[in-house]
Order: C-alpha cells, then structure tokens, then sequence
C-alpha cells in the first residue's frame, strides 16, 4: 500500500469492500529511511484509513519507536498495531539489545490513546531451540 502516493484514499478505497482487508502494512523495518512513518505517509491516506476503521500494522524495530510515536501523535485515532511485538532480538539472548527494545515497548506503552500489540511471528525471531 503506497501511503505516501495521492492515490492512496481511491486505492484504500478500492480494497475496503474486500472482506479480507482489514489492516495495511507497509514495511517499516524494511525501508531504508527509518524516520519515513514520521514523515512521509499522506495525511489524505491515514485519514481515510481512520475514516473506515482500518488497522495500520507496523511492522517494526525498537529503532523505529521514535518515529511510531510522532506518527502516533499525529493520529490519535488511528487504530495502531504492533507487528511481532517489535522484534524484540532473542535470536542473540537477553544482551544483544535487549534494553532498547524494552525501552521503546515502554515508550509505546505509554501512549495515552493505546497501541495493540500482535504477538504472532516471536518464534521465528528466536533461534532453533526456542522453548515457550
């Protein structure tokens, strides 16, 4: 989902009569600018996003945090989820950067407006002797 094109509104609104179109998620973790989420979608775009009630997943790193609270200010009344909890680093144990991503889970967890957090994916940020 482009979100940062004008035609975003008519492509959202092109998808919101599928059934199965629930959420859009574009790639934070993916993107060469971390800071992009804070700056670059369309306000047209999260606005009609807001408008029929459908979820932005943000699929994130604890780097990205700063820039998912601006956003999050921004639009109060988007409807936030939290992709995989933030991959938090247990492939490496506790040590590597583990604080950081503690730090930001904190940070978000502390908005006002609430954040949901979508657990889903954990084990495949572990390593192959993962126990629950």
């Amino acid at each position: 989902m482009p979100l940062d094109s004008p035609d975003a509104p008519a492509i959202i609104d092109e998808f919101v009569h599928e059934p199965k179109f629930k959420a859009v998620r574009p790639l934070l973790q993916d993107l060469p600018d971390d800071t992009w989420i804070a700056h670059a979608p369309s306000q047209r775009a999260i606005d009609r996003l807001i408008d029929l009630d459908i979820a932005f997943d943000a699929l994130i790193f604890a780097r990205h945090v700063p820039s998912l609270v601006t956003f999050v200010e921004r639009y109060p009344k988007l409807r936030i989820v939290v992709d995989h909890a933030a991959k938090p680093p247990i492939r490496d144990g506790r040590d590597a950067g583990w604080q950081p991503w503690a730090d930001g889970i904190a940070q978000l967890a502390a908005l006002p407006q609430g954040l949901f957090c979508k657990l889903s994916g954990l084990a495949r940020e572990s390593n192959e002797n993962w126990t629950d």
